[in-house]
């Protein structure tokens, strides 16, 4: 153990973020103050601007029983 060990942070960059949200009747259920869909909302939209912070890609799969949306992944505030 006579050598200094170094650990190397290689930070991952471009990657994809894809999110699922599930947008069937059971999101509709909550408590009082706050329905799972807007949590889910809420939720989905700060992960997006993070991603869109980091200059990654977001993709988007709305989804039911099947998938009711697809958003393919992009880079950019007006994605």
């Amino acid at each position: 153990y006579n050598r200094p060990y170094v650990k190397v942070f290689e930070e991952e960059r471009e990657l994809t973020v894809m999110l699922l949200i599930d947008v069937s009747e059971s999101q509709s259920f909550g408590s009082t103050s706050i329905v799972k869909r807007d949590m889910v909302a809420q939720i989905a939209a700060t992960l997006a601007f993070s991603a869109i912070q980091n200059n990654d890609k977001i993709g988007v799969i709305f989804f039911t029983d099947k998938i009711e949306k697809f958003i393919p992944p992009k880079k950019g505030r007006k994605h």
